[in-house]
């Protein structure tokens, strides 16, 4: 990202984290979160550097798209382990409570009980759902009262396939300037009726191309290893775009072929 835009990347950054941390989730072990992510950082930082070369990571930048990348990864596998391990419905977690200065913190004992509707098959997808909510939340925030805004669209409305487009082309626009990725292609590939202005009943086909996006290698590797986690950012966001217009994802794909990633999504 370009270092004078960097309130996306850090919408993303602090989304992934906070995902799990609302399941109630997060909470049961975050020290062993913690602890997994720097492993799993430092585990594949050495090779990562060896695969790009000296000088294009910036370790601790997160405007850096390179250090992003790998940073991405690895919250995304460390994530992935929490969530796929039968976590507790409920749980004892201990929360530190500041004391003033020069006081060592007190410790408090509290019981926490995870939504009874999330049951561990749901903590995957609710994941996934919360990441892309909290990413357009930041978006709408930071950039609602622009020009450079997301266009409305009514809760619900189930708008023609180009008025649902334009919004994401819009929302990929936002991305693009934040330097997430050098180029994109938005259009419909199937289906719907595309009549502007007007409500549709049918479904559509909508792809997204991102040219050289800033966790392309992170993005390959999880696609590979645990395609029911990836870090398909911009997909997330259109996925929570289309639910708030009152669509259902009926499936969606992702591929990369050279710098360029693909994602189509079918709505109905």
């Amino acid at each position: 990202f370009a270092s004078a835009h960097c309130s996306l990347c850090s919408c993303i950054h602090r989304s992934i984290p906070s995902s799990p941390q609302k399941l109630n989730r997060y909470e049961t072990e975050r020290d062993q979160f913690q602890r997994d992510f720097f492993l799993i950082r430092q585990a594949e930082f050495g090779n990562y550097l060896n695969l790009l070369g000296p000088g294009l990571v910036k370790q601790g930048d997160l405007t850096n798209p390179y250090y992003f990348d790998l940073i991405s990864f690895a919250q995304h596998v460390a994530i992935h382990r929490e969530v796929t391990q039968d976590p507790p419905m409920v749980f004892i977690e201990e929360q530190p409570v500041e004391q003033g200065e020069g006081k060592p913190p007190r410790v408090n004992t509290v019981v926490v009980k995870r939504d009874p509707s999330i049951t561990n098959d749901k903590l995957v997808p609710e994941h996934g759902r919360r990441v892309g909510s909290l990413i357009l939340d930041g978006l709408e925030e930071t950039f609602g009262d622009s020009a450079a805004a997301i266009p409305k669209i009514e809760p619900n409305s189930r708008p023609s396939a180009d008025v649902f487009v334009g919004a994401v082309k819009q929302m990929v626009n936002l991305f693009l300037i934040n330097g997430f990725a050098f180029g994109a292609n938005v259009s419909v590939v199937g289906g719907g009726s595309t009549k502007s202005g007007t409500a549709n009943s049918d479904g559509f086909q909508i792809s997204i191309e991102l040219d050289s996006p800033a966790t392309l290698w992170g993005g390959r590797v999880l696609q590979h290893e645990q395609p029911d986690l990836d870090n398909n950012y911009v997909r997330k966001v259109t996925e929570e775009m289309a639910r708030r217009a009152g669509y259902k994802v009926e499936a969606s794909s992702m591929k990369s072929v050279g710098k360029m990633q693909q994602t189509v999504l079918t709505l109905v």
